[in-house]
């Protein structure tokens, strides 16, 4: 169990009570399982004596609101503390966690504390066979109509949304595929809009695009630079001595 979920209006009087509140702030919680998830239903506010450090639930308001839900038959329901920093980060001190196995009793108990920066940190105290804290549970919202919503929008998706099977032009998928290859691309020199390979024409005002590599378009930067370069070539003549065919005939040389 690494998931607590909550009731979206449970969850935004967490954070609007510890807002309200100059100081600090606690308060009691139902915790049902619905399907295999743990969901806060609902958060009860009771009477208390706070500072900005401290927070005391009256245990005559805390055992009126324990007798009300065994008539209601959610006495075991009444499964989370959750409490306020006020200002300060979120953490455990020495109080918080003798206020959680006090109120755990031999069974478990879920644990929140926020602070007015919407902060919060969740975990779970478990008695039994031995006391122990599961720290940093996570915490999500709890919404039984998201499967719902989801397959109603995958149906629509499908009835409406025609992929479209046409392959990209080679240029194009270059370009968006990765192509670190700056100098593939033109600028337009009247409006400076960004010119794809294959246009000749500037799709923004209709300039006529003159290549800087008119030939090798289509060749990228390194194999243009490995194949297409110029390069300089060193021949070596070498002049064969002649023997005059007869005495006195003049060698061109």
């Amino acid at each position: 169990m690494n998931t607590l979920y909550f009731k979206l209006d449970c969850l935004t009087k967490i954070f609007a009570y510890a807002d309200v509140a100059k100081g600090e702030i606690s308060g009691m919680g139902l915790v049902e399982k619905i399907d295999d998830m743990f969901v806060v239903t609902e958060l009860y506010l009771l009477k208390q004596e706070c500072s900005q450090s401290t927070t005391e639930i009256d245990f005559d308001d805390l055992g009126k609101l324990m007798l009300e839900l065994t008539r209601q038959g959610k006495e075991g329901s009444l499964k989370l503390w959750w409490h306020s920093h006020a200002s300060m980060d979120t953490f455990w001190s020495g109080t918080d966690n003798n206020t959680a196995k006090m109120l755990s009793g031999n069974e478990w108990m879920f644990r929140i504390v926020v602070n007015k920066r919407s902060s919060l940190k969740a975990s779970l105290d478990v008695n039994t066979p031995f006391h122990h804290v599961l720290d940093n549970i996570q915490v999500s919202v709890y919404d039984p109509d998201a499967c719902r919503v989801s397959e109603l929008c995958k149906k629509e998706v499908k009835e409406k949304v025609k992929e479209s099977k046409k392959v990209l032009d080679t240029q194009t998928d270059d370009m968006f595929g990765g192509l670190g290859e700056f100098d593939e691309l033109e600028c337009c020199p009247v409006c400076h809009n960004i010119v794809l390979n294959y246009e000749k024409k500037c799709s923004q005002c209709g300039s006529k695009i003159i290549r800087r590599y008119r030939d090798e378009t289509n060749v990228s930067r390194k194999k243009r630079n490995r194949k297409h370069r110029k390069r300089k070539v060193s021949a070596n003549i070498q002049h064969k001595e002649r023997k005059p065919e007869r005495v006195g005939e003049d060698l061109p040389w």
